[in-house]
């Protein structure tokens, strides 16, 4: 939700998080709805913290960096676990295809359905 109280969503047909041995991968797929598939590029990622650098950034910790736990890639085009408010380019609660990189959105949930 944006701070006009707008929803927006996206759903995927493929949502799943690999076990702790596989440092909790993600695989996502099958975009649809209206907010722009900003979660492709985190397809196959590995879950960063900024304890725990499994992206794809050899020059920084991507979680370090944009202060959130997520599963980035170089760095991210989505960051629901960024700093709550923070407008500074790529640091928020992002979701790129909707509100781009300087927009921290009001609220997000993330919600998986069992199959």
């Amino acid at each position: 939700m944006d701070h006009d109280n707008v929803w927006k969503y996206a759903e995927y047909s493929t949502f799943n998080v690999e076990s702790g041995s596989f440092k909790y991968r993600l695989h996502v797929n099958g975009y649809s709805g209206n907010a722009g598939d900003s979660l492709w590029l985190h397809d196959g990622m590995s879950f960063t913290t900024y304890d725990n650098d499994n992206d794809n950034n050899g020059t920084v910790n991507c979680g370090s960096l944009f202060r959130g736990g997520w599963w980035y890639h170089t760095c991210h085009t989505a960051n629901l676990n960024g700093e709550y408010g923070n407008t500074i380019k790529s640091k928020g609660i992002n979701w790129y295809y909707w509100k781009g990189f300087y927009y921290s959105m009001k609220e997000v949930r993330m919600m998986v359905r069992k199959p």
